[in-house]
């Protein structure tokens, strides 16, 4: 799968600059596109197909809080119950 979502690519283009340390950008990276995406939010890709290649490629990324479902996550533990 391809991914062509713009914001990764532009993030590490700024934190290079930005930063000389190799080390430093790694982390940078790492706390962004990591612990931010996976501890954080709710990550959902946009999908899509390009007219000439045959395959699903990630053309976007949205990513609310947490805690913006808090009903949908119940159901995900089975702890909401049907009245």
């Amino acid at each position: 799968m391809t991914g062509l979502d713009w914001e990764p690519g532009q993030a590490c283009r700024n934190w290079t600059a930005q930063y000389s340390d190799s080390e430093t950008v790694a982390k940078k990276i790492r706390e962004k596109f990591h612990d931010f995406f996976l501890k954080q939010r709710d990550l959902h890709f946009y999908m899509g197909m390009h007219s000439q290649w045959p395959h699903w490629m990630i053309i976007g990324v949205y990513y609310p809080p947490n805690d913006l479902w808090p009903w949908y996550l119940s159901f995900q533990d089975g702890s909401c119950q049907a009245s």
